[in-house]
């Protein structure tokens, strides 16, 4: 029988990856993928471009004639920064003059700055947000400098003595790393992954089942084959494409990473500007440094094991509706009760991306029908490994009794014909009577 199973599988797989829209799909998302990080890769580096910005302080509030030159009257107002040199006049120049001078960026403001606490910045290109923030903090310093000596009696380093800036550094006491929200954005990223990969096999697993049941094929195939086997069969084929996609996914991307990471560190992307290695410069950046942090290995692992339960999980029910349907209309209305819990993982998944330690997330990421989605949150923000083959295991024990009692449904189901069977029949079904 077993010979059986494995030609049932190996005709599913092969018809299936054999079509144009696999091909295309295959080759694809990796490429958009690649492409995100790539995007994610260059606004980093551009962010370490050299900027020289103008301030154009009209009335004086916070410059000085030095030896013939505007200076800031609080020097230490601007901190020194890579990549960002400041400039003073009273006047603004026109537009092709500052460009000229290669100014990026100009700062605009007059004494009117001090009520409404607005001045402006005029460019030619995006400066982008992390120099925004700067001019920002360093001008806004500099304003806060004028108002301290104007009304009130404090000296600038008495005031500033005063002042205490708070930065919280977030570390989990389990993993030792922070970026608890972006690690919640990826895990929530993979979640999504997983949750379209078991819908959609699932759903071509239920048709699979339907267009050879309505087509009479299925009585064919039973006449030598056991219903059993058939349906593993199914199960195991619909499974291998998914595995397919998953491992060329995977080795597309790890070869096209490699290769960008090497073009980088070269300076084809970077022409003009110095070389820099792209782990060094993702580590100098808060946002993509979380990325060097993430257990990529455990994520991909726990993908792989949570789609593999939870796609036999939904799988034997999926091809149950199968079997159990006459027409597409009958099975389309199983698909959406069958994800209900997908679905509610999913919106709960969502929630947690802002705090991600919620009891709903710990709860939903041990029950079996909700932990692929649920699970894969928790193991990009850290979870502890008894947590996670626990609940592995509970997954994978659930999916075995699911597919027996889904056998049981399908074994009948595949040469009932006439009415559509109601949820009575479907309990005598379930427990061997049909």
């Amino acid at each position: 029988m077993r010979s059986h199973i494995g030609a049932i599988a190996y005709r599913e797989w092969r018809t299936r990856v054999r079509k144009r829209s696999f091909i295309l799909g295959l080759i694809l998302l990796p490429l958009l993928g690649i492409g995100g990080v790539v995007g994610m890769a260059l606004v980093v580096r551009e962010s370490s471009v050299n900027h020289e910005v103008l301030v154009v302080d009209h009335d004086g509030l916070i410059t000085v004639d030095h030896q013939g030159q505007w200076v800031p009257h609080c020097p230490s107002c601007f901190l020194e920064r890579e990549g960002l040199d400041y400039r003073f006049t009273r006047e603004m120049p026109v537009d092709s003059v500052w460009l000229a001078q290669g100014f990026t960026a100009v700062v605009e403001f007059d004494s009117d700055v001090v009520q409404n606490q607005s001045g402006h910045l005029w460019y030619e290109s995006a400066p982008g947000m992390e120099l925004a923030r700067w001019l920002e903090r360093d001008l806004g310093l500099a304003l806060e400098h004028l108002r301290v000596l104007e009304t009130t009696d404090l000296n600038w380093p008495g005031y500033r003595a005063l002042r205490f800036d708070l930065n919280l550094s977030t570390r989990d006491i389990k993993t030792g790393t922070g970026g608890v929200e972006i690690r919640s954005v990826i895990g929530f990223a993979f979640s999504i992954f997983l949750f379209m990969f078991i819908a959609v096999h699932g759903t071509t697993l239920m048709r699979s089942v339907l267009e050879e049941k309505t087509s009479r094929v299925v009585e064919v195939l039973l006449a030598v084959v056991r219903p059993v086997d058939l349906m593993w069969g199914k199960l195991i084929g619909v499974a291998a494409v998914a595995l397919t996609q998953f491992l060329a996914w995977s080795l597309l991307s790890m070869t096209g990473m490699a290769l960008f990471r090497s073009l980088f560190n070269a300076g084809t992307f970077t022409e003009g500007l110095p070389a820099a290695d792209l782990t060094t410069l993702m580590a100098e950046n808060e946002l993509t440094r979380v990325l060097l942090e993430i257990n990529w290995p455990l994520m991909v692992i726990a993908t792989f094991v949570y789609f593999i339960g939870g796609y036999v999980l939904y799988g034997g029910l999926y091809a149950a509706a199968g079997a159990a349907s006459e027409n597409e209309t009958e099975a389309n209305q199983f698909v959406v009760p069958l994800l209900m819990p997908l679905l509610f993982s999913y919106m709960a998944g969502s929630f947690a991306i802002g705090n991600p330690d919620l009891p709903l997330g710990a709860w939903l990421s041990w029950i079996p029908f909700t932990s692929p989605v649920s699970m894969l949150i928790r193991v990009a923000t850290g979870v502890h490994w008894t947590e996670l083959i626990g609940s592995m295991a509970l997954l994978w024990l659930t999916a075995w009794l699911m597919i027996k009692l889904a056998g049981r449904i399908y074994q009948v189901g595949l040469l009932h014909r006439g009415k559509k069977p109601s949820y009575r029949e479907l309990f005598k079904w379930l427990r061997g009577n049909g």
